[in-house]
């Protein structure tokens, strides 16, 4: 009984370099899932509306923070 392999073929580096996809496209890909559409109507995209600066966490220790501000 012989057995025959063939090798796959490579994909081209560049044609892979060239279908790059955002990560939205990602997520649909992988999961099914869009992020832009509307969670109320399903039919309708989400866009931006304002953006949220990034705020830090304080610098010191929270709990004792907070255990300062109610003495």
């Amino acid at each position: 009984m012989g057995l025959q392999f063939e090798a796959e073929q490579k994909s081209n580096i560049e044609e892979l370099e060239q279908e790059k996809e955002t990560k939205s496209e990602r997520l649909i890909r992988l999961t099914g899932f869009d992020s832009g559409k509307c969670p109320k109507c399903k039919d309708g995209r989400m866009m931006v509306v304002k953006h949220l600066p990034q705020i830090r966490s304080p610098a010191g220790h929270l709990p004792s923070i907070l255990l300062s501000l109610f003495k």
